[in-house]
This record gives C-alpha cells, structure tokens and sequence, in this order.
C-alpha cells in the first residue's frame, strides 16, 4: 500500500511497463476547469511513495500513459489541445504535437508500433501520430460529440476503440480507415473503454452509471451489464491477468473491482474524497492496482484487501 497528494486534481494514473513500482500521474489545478497541469512519476515503496520526477505544464493535463517504446518517456493528453512527449531525464518536452481543435482527454501508445500514438479530443476526432516523425499521419471523424478515449488493440496494432459523449463506442481499423463496429446501448456519454486483453471483448464505462462488456463478433447487445455505481463512471480497464475483472472509477467517489461472473458483488473502495477519475491495473501483480482523484490522493494497494490510509 502507498499514498501520496499531489497538489492538484489527479486525473490519470498509468502503470509503468518497464518497472513494476513505477507509476505516472497527470493532474490539472482547479478540478480541471482553468489553470496549470503537473506530471508526477512516483515509485511505490510501501508505506509510502517516493516522488522521482515532477514537472509543470502550462495547461490541465487529462490523461496520461507510458511510451510503450521508452522506459523514460511519458505522453499527456493537454489542454492547451497538444499532444506532449516528456522524458523524465528533462523538465521541458521533446514533443509538442498541434493539430487537434480542442483539448485533448486521451491518449494511448501502440503497444507493438511503439513510434504511433492515438489521441482523443474535444473537437470530437481521433488522430494517429508518428512520434518519430513529429507528425499527424490518420485523422478520423466521425462520431457526433467529444471523444474522451482511444485505445490502441492489445494485439491487433491496426484496431482501436473509442468513447464518446455521442453515447457510442466504435472499433476502427486504420486498413479500412474508418470504424468497422459500433456499440450502442449506453443511455448517456461514454466516458471510457478498455480491451479484454484475452478475447475479442471490450468494457465501456458510461454517464448512466454503468459498465458493459462487448462481444466483438456480435455487438447487437451487451454480453454483460454490470451496475452499482451512482454517478458517472469516468474510466475502466480490464485487468491484463485476467478477462473476468474489471476496475472502474466513478464520480460517487468509488472504485470498484467487478468479477464479471458474479457482477453482483464487486469489491468497494472507498478512500477518496473527491470524484475519483484515474485507474489502472499493475502489469507485474496481478491484485495490485492504483487510483487517483480530485482530492489529490494517489493510492496503490491490492484490490482485495481495504486501503489504509
């Protein structure tokens, strides 16, 4: 279990793949309406956590995740509408990526094409970037409202799904370059998305409070409707040990740890005092997870046991 407050509102909290105590956080002044960002990269030794790297930005940051290419390397999705690439060896950039319209609410690194990332904006599009390159290379629109996620396949370098306030998920393929699926269901904006990194499945996570998971081959119905929270879901990832579990966030200052065969009986944290927005599983133990949140608290602890604050 480790702990740590930032100054600002945590809003994204990523694992490291390259160090299993490592994790990076974005954060954003003033719950994100105005203000500063800050990146914080933090290493877990229980009972506490120790912070290794800070920086500020110039503009709330909405979310980030690692190069999957570069161990020292973070991408963030701001508000000033740029894509950044930092590295924790310099306080200033290496990259800052226009083209979008409006800000930017997510961002995710290929996971095998490490020099492509994906971004999700205000301006209701989705671009591919070529990091090498310093440029825009796919700009894909067509959903109705904000795109707040973009998540690159596990497996499959060319597909990715995406969330949005026009109350669709859509997979896409950058072959066809268009979306190739489209899951619809949700009774309000869909806030987040994440793949089962086991099946051909996916879990989006909605404004109405609840999760469901997709069967690709067949995205007429929810194979699973998981419900409990609230208020508004703000994100959910799949743990990558395993396709039954599920982690969400939730504005009802929750997370929950949902075992998709007994969706009754999710395990409750209750540690934050502020919408908790920020979530994610460790990719070197498989019960470790993480949270962030308005109140500035970030916390790591096993999802099976209380946090101890």
């Amino acid at each position: 279990m480790g702990v740590f407050k930032c100054r600002f509102s945590g809003y994204s909290v990523s694992f490291s793949p390259y160090s299993g105590s490592r994790i990076a956080v974005g954060c954003a002044q003033h719950f994100g309406i105005v203000g500063n960002g800050s990146i914080h990269i933090l290493e877990n030794s229980e009972p506490y956590m120790t912070e290794i790297y800070s920086a500020l930005t110039q503009d709330n940051i909405f979310d980030i995740c690692w190069n999957e290419g570069h161990e020292n390397q973070i991408l963030i999705a701001s508000g000033d509408k740029t894509l950044k690439l930092f590295d924790i060896n310099h306080t200033q950039p290496l990259l800052s990526l226009s083209g979008h319209q409006g800000e930017l609410f997510g961002v995710h690194s290929n996971y095998q094409l490490t020099h492509l990332a994906l971004t999700a904006s205000y301006d209701t599009t989705l671009k591919v970037w070529d990091l090498s390159q310093g440029q825009c290379v796919c700009d894909l629109q067509e959903h109705q409202g904000i795109v707040y996620a973009g998540i690159w396949h596990p497996k499959d370098n060319q597909r990715f799904l995406s969330a949005s306030a026009d109350k669709l998920a859509k997979i896409w393929d950058l072959r066809a370059g268009r979306s190739i699926g489209v899951a619809q269901g949700h009774a309000g904006e869909v806030l987040s998305c994440d793949w089962d990194k086991y099946n051909e499945a996916f879990v989006t996570a909605s404004v109405d409070q609840s999760l469901r998971v997709w069967d690709c081959r067949n995205l007429s119905n929810p194979v699973s409707i998981l419900t409990g929270h609230s208020l508004a879901i703000r994100r959910v990832k799949f743990s990558p040990y395993s396709s039954q579990l599920i982690a969400s966030a939730s504005y009802d200052m929750t997370v929950r740890v949902w075992d998709i065969s007994t969706p009754q009986n999710p395990i409750i944290h209750s540690h934050h005092t502020e919408f908790v927005v920020g979530v994610d599983f460790s990719l070197f133990d498989p019960k470790i997870i993480a949270s962030c949140g308005w109140d500035g608290k970030v916390c790591i602890w096993p999802y099976d046991q209380p946090v101890r604050l």
